[in-house]
């Protein structure tokens, strides 16, 4: 009936296998849990192994790193039932019926959304950055497509996939949202939350934006009916013949936002500022690089 995919790096994921197999126990219907971890260090695999000996549970290891797209292809590759439902593996289901909720909707040709939220109590200093964006931004119904937290049916998946050309970190959700969306197909956001507990640092939260922000910009370059509320920001500042002002003010002013973005009480709005500066940037770096290279990729 359902095949529960969660790829794995650097987190213990035997919480989550405990709660979703208690809830899976209860709804009565086949299942099964298939966990691949990514190249993790060595003492969260010598942790999570111990999943495989508990039943529906598939444990497998890969010896390196191959990124967020290709792990989850591969998770698709090997189920087993027509419907799959990814799980981050730092998320956990906030409700007992979590599993129930997404039956409930089945069988469906819709891509259900679960979304995430974050934990109402402030965390360190050293995360808040991460939360601040978690608890005002993510935990939005309204956010588009999230890979943490969503069931499609196999075919569907398969027919798309993420794209493994785009490395790094971030924005393969928005390709496949765009995937989706070009295809026709729905999706639709529901109320079935997972709490997001991977918290990081805010230096590390900040490097992963900046990550993002260049894959957004080589996303852009080569899919131009992508769009996100900072791309289109950018373009209206390019539209006025703005751009090479605000990327003068962001050189200048570059050091203090990220100071500001790492410190105890950073802002949402610098962080808008730093991502529109370092967006503009990326762009115009990745179109001197196309005048040098025209036919270059991801």
């Amino acid at each position: 009936m359902i095949s529960i995919l969660i790829p794995i790096y650097n987190y213990d994921i035997r919480p989550l296998i405990a709660a979703l197999t208690e809830q899976a126990g209860l709804v009565e219907r086949p299942y099964e849990i298939n966990c691949i971890d990514d190249g993790s260090a060595w003492q969260y695999r010598k942790e999570n192994k111990s999943v495989s000996n508990l039943a529906n549970v598939r444990y497998k290891e890969l010896s390196t790193n191959v990124g967020r797209s290709r792990i989850r292809n591969l998770l698709a590759e090997q189920a087993r039932f027509d419907h799959l439902l990814f799980l981050d593996c730092d998320g956990m289901p906030i409700h007992q019926n979590y599993l129930a909720t997404y039956l409930n909707h089945l069988p469906s040709d819709q891509i259900l959304v679960g979304g995430r939220q974050y934990e109402s109590n402030p965390p360190p200093p050293s995360q808040v950055l991460h939360w601040k964006v978690g608890t005002k931004r993510e935990s939005k119904l309204d956010v588009g497509f999230q890979s943490n937290n969503f069931l499609i049916k196999r075919e569907i998946f398969l027919d798309i996939k993420f794209d493994e050309l785009l490395i790094g970190y971030g924005h393969e959700d928005t390709l496949f949202g765009h995937e989706l969306r070009f295809k026709d197909l729905k999706i639709c956001h529901i109320e079935n939350p997972v709490v997001h507990l991977g918290l990081e640092s805010s230096e590390i939260f900040l490097k992963k934006q900046e990550e993002a922000i260049e894959n957004l910009v080589r996303l852009h370059s080569k899919y131009p009916g992508i769009h996100t509320k900072l791309s289109n920001f950018a373009a209206k500042i390019e539209r006025y013949e703005l751009a090479s002002i605000y990327r003068s003010w962001f050189q200048t002013m570059q050091s203090k936002l990220r100071a500001h973005l790492v410190g105890q009480r950073p802002s949402l709005v610098a962080l808008d500022l730093y991502k529109v500066g370092y967006y503009l940037s990326c762009k115009r770096d990745l179109q001197k690089d196309q005048k040098v290279k025209p036919h270059g990729d991801f």
